[in-house]
């Protein structure tokens, strides 16, 4: 019997530089993709209780490829930060397993990185 096991952005904390307040979070699992939009102000942690997708698995532990990615929405160039991680999951586990990132966001202005 396979088992649904569901991913969760809880919250988000906007630290470090800057780059503005217009942002969008996408999380890429497997051909899904999850994305919020969301005004949020430097220096503040956002409660989001959402869930970014729900996969079938089996009974083994796996590990899952996960793409986030996080956009400042500029009026000419956006500001772009992106991340690959592999999460472990162990569906026989009761509890809520919990991973934390970090992704980083610099402001372009238009210059190539």
């Amino acid at each position: 019997m396979e088992k649904n096991i569901r991913l969760k952005l809880v919250k988000i904390k906007y630290g470090g530089e800057s780059v503005g307040d217009d942002i969008r979070i996408e999380i890429k699992v497997s051909d899904k993709k999850y994305i919020l939009r969301k005004q949020i102000s430097h220096g503040t942690e956002v409660v989001i209780n959402q869930e970014a997708c729900s996969i079938l698995s089996g009974h083994a532990p796996f590990v899952l490829p996960i793409n986030i990615k996080i956009v400042e929405g500029d009026i000419i160039f956006d500001d772009v930060g992106n991340i690959d991680v592999k999460i472990s999951i162990d569906p026989n586990k009761l509890s809520a397993q919990r991973s934390d990132f970090e992704v980083l966001v610099r402001e372009s202005r238009g210059l190539l990185p």
